[in-house]
């Protein structure tokens, strides 16, 4: 049920294969690509924390007002960032962020929903760890939750949702 799936194991280039169908995405400039994956025998992109080292979807798209966005991530970072999220630009700074995980940085990890004002769940731990973990943002309708290497470490149900505007899904 994947509307976009990027594996991010190219092993060069500056494209990001859509598996799951047509929405190719453009790779940052300093993307570092082919390094070893979360899963043995595969292959990663690095991200070096640049305005140029991001993957941005080319299409704008109406946000899904259902939905569960997923990543691996690997880091020490004290300085946090996005990990994935959801703006009005393919590129730079948007003018406004939905759907958006990331990292504090004391290493947790959180869910932000824009409904005019930001709406977060925050994991209790931190996994600024320099091990490979997977983050799941999920939101039915309902509930947001996010879970952290399959397991759900904070959710909120108290009527917030997405932002109903188009925009771009942006990783890193």
């Amino acid at each position: 049920g994947a509307t976009q799936f990027w594996r991010l194991n190219e092993p060069a280039g500056s494209v990001a294969y859509d598996a799951a169908g047509g929405y190719d995405a453009v790779a940052g400039a300093t993307l570092t690509r082919g390094i070893d994956g979360p899963i043995a025998g595969e292959t990663a992109s690095k991200f070096d924390g640049t305005a140029t080292s991001t993957i941005n979807s080319q299409y704008n798209m109406y946000g899904p007002r259902v939905f569960s966005a997923q990543s691996w991530f690997r880091t020490t970072t004290t300085t946090g960032g996005e990990i994935l999220g959801y703006g009005t630009a393919p590129t730079g700074l948007s003018g406004t962020n939905d759907r958006a995980v990331f990292m504090t940085n004391a290493g947790k990890l959180v869910f932000d929903l824009y409904p005019g004002a930001h709406k977060g769940v925050t994991s209790p731990a931190s996994y600024n760890d320099g091990q490979w973990h997977q983050v799941t943002a999920t939101f039915d309708g309902t509930t947001m939750a996010l879970l952290v290497d399959g397991v759900a470490v904070a959710s909120r149900n108290d009527g917030v949702y997405p932002w109903w505007q188009n925009g771009y899904w942006r990783i890193g």
